[in-house]
């Protein structure tokens, strides 16, 4: 009888540690590798792609981090396209794509199991609600993976055209980062691994299955470029600019003496406004730019800062 009790009091113990503890999916230094495989009879073709995070920018008066995808062999950020903006709110996951305006659920790690997830595929159009994808939560537990302990839900095959996925808190289905409920045809979508400051916190071994039998051609899941994200200084780090909301031009003032890159986006993350190597104060014309929300960024090899404009 004392062992049964002890056993419960130890259930119930580490249920507690793990439901108190979130892993967040999205942070600065993350970086997925995910294999895509097309296969026609004994034909199979593999191509890696990659999605990794850097920097932050405010739509719609939201939060996002920006999300870039690559298909070199180590993430190259000088080949790399943006492609959509995330952000991460009481356990769920939202995306705006590149070109967007609209927020649309990508992850939802608040429900329980028997509850249905649906959400807009990533990779597939989204126009209506008939591209919604719905999926059954089939059971929920734990697991350790590199010494870290996370929540893991699983999605039972449903037909020939969706093989069993999980999710993983703070990494992302097993279909890949981006996505999840991917209805399987002739394609099949494998996570690789995933790497979070600098350390590979996911990693699969064994990434074929009935669709694609062969292993994945050569990758990396080492990613030295990541420790070259720029370092964020402060906003009151002798950055100034006025007026601010302008009208016509806008006079922006750097008071430490290294070149830098001064770029201007829209509320898209879309570029509008380019200075390479530059130095020194600036007056930049806005002739050409809508009214509206502009985002300011200045960055060298050292630093990034980012500031909000407003033309009126």
């Amino acid at each position: 009888m004392k062992t049964r009790i002890f056993i419960l009091i130890m259930a119930i113990w580490q249920c507690k540690v793990h439901c108190q503890t979130y892993h967040s999916l999205i942070s600065n230094k993350s970086i997925w590798t995910n294999s895509e495989c097309f296969s026609i009879g004994a034909i199979q073709v593999h191509e890696i792609k990659k999605v990794a995070i850097k920097g932050d920018t405010i739509i719609q008066g939201n939060n996002y981090k920006k999300t870039y995808s690559d298909t070199s062999f180590q993430f190259n950020w000088s080949n790399s396209q943006y492609i959509c903006a995330l952000r991460e709110l009481n356990k769920k996951v939202y995306f705006i794509k590149s070109g967007d305006v609209n927020e649309y659920l990508l992850y939802d790690f608040s429900k329980n199991v028997g509850d249905t997830i649906a959400i807009y595929p990533f990779s597939l159009g989204y126009s209506n609600n008939l591209n919604i994808s719905k999926l059954k939560i089939d059971s929920i537990d734990f697991v350790v993976i590199n010494g870290i302990t996370r929540k893991r839900f699983k999605f039972n095959a449903n037909s020939n055209y969706h093989m069993n996925e999980y999710w993983y808190e703070g990494i992302g289905s097993s279909f890949g980062v981006l996505t999840p409920f991917l209805a399987v045809t002739d394609n099949s979508y494998t996570l690789l691994c995933n790497s979070k400051n600098d350390s590979i916190v996911y990693h699969n071994g064994n990434p074929a299955n009935f669709l694609c039998s062969w292993p994945p051609p050569n990758y990396s899941c080492e990613y030295p470029v990541v420790s070259s994200i720029k370092k964020n200084i402060k906003e009151d780090a002798g950055i100034k600019i006025y007026p601010n909301p302008a009208n016509n031009l806008i006079n922006l003032e750097v008071q430490f003496g290294e070149n830098y890159d001064l770029i201007i986006e829209n509320a898209l993350g879309q570029l509008m406004f380019k200075l390479i190597a530059i130095s020194g104060n600036q007056e930049i014309k806005l002739c050409n730019m809508d009214k509206g929300v502009y985002y300011l960024r200045i960055k060298n090899a050292n630093h990034e800062v980012n500031k909000k404009i407003l033309i009126e």
